[in-house]
């Protein structure tokens, strides 16, 4: 059987991932190793599906449609830095994201219907939408990192209007993740 990596997502502007890309240069310090995500590859996760099955990937994206279908354009705010599992020991850098309306948890929930359905299985847990900047290998100065994400998140404002979820392959290889685009399909009332 083939398979491939697949996630589904929400894709983002150049410009996000620029403001994005200034954030990781303000967040670099000396005394932390980081593998800093590059802006090419930047999105915001809904589904991750892992090793999935070439042969359904068409039941794949006809369950995206059917999600999409039912969640009207929304809009996100970048609302804060943070590390994974906190930053006292942090593991993964992230930048946070708010949505009033609740409507990419509604995404998420009706994506986890429809692909249950398909028996892939349902997130173990909560969905807690964030943006990884980067993977933390070293911290020496800790107390530098804690000022530099304070600092970062200082004046942080940034706002994402959501029209589409698409459907990512994704390659590993020696040099990063290649993401390509399988299928992007708009949100209700979007062209």
């Amino acid at each position: 059987m083939k398979t491939i990596r697949a996630f589904i997502a929400v894709p983002l502007s150049a410009a996000i991932k620029t403001l994005l890309q200034q954030m990781q240069e303000r967040l670099a310090n000396p005394g932390l190793q980081v593998v800093w995500v590059r802006p090419d590859t930047m999105h915001l996760t809904v589904k991750f599906l892992g090793e999935t099955a070439q042969a359904l990937i068409p039941q794949i994206i006809e369950a995206l449609r059917g999600a999409a279908a039912e969640v009207p354009a929304f809009t996100l705010t970048l609302t804060e830095v943070g590390a994974f599992p906190n930053l006292n020991y942090p593991r993964v850098l992230w930048v946070g994201w708010k949505n009033e309306s609740a409507s990419l948890a509604t995404l998420h929930a009706r994506l986890e219907e429809r692909l249950a359905a398909l028996g892939i299985e349902r997130d173990a847990r909560h969905f807690a939408p964030h943006l990884t900047l980067g993977r933390v290998k070293s911290v020496q100065r800790k107390g530098s990192l804690l000022r530099q994400v304070h600092a970062a998140q200082q004046g942080l404002h940034a706002e994402v209007h959501v029209d589409s979820c698409a459907l990512f392959r994704s390659e590993l290889n020696p040099t990063g993740a290649i993401h390509t685009l399988v299928e992007n399909v708009a949100l209700l009332g979007s062209n």
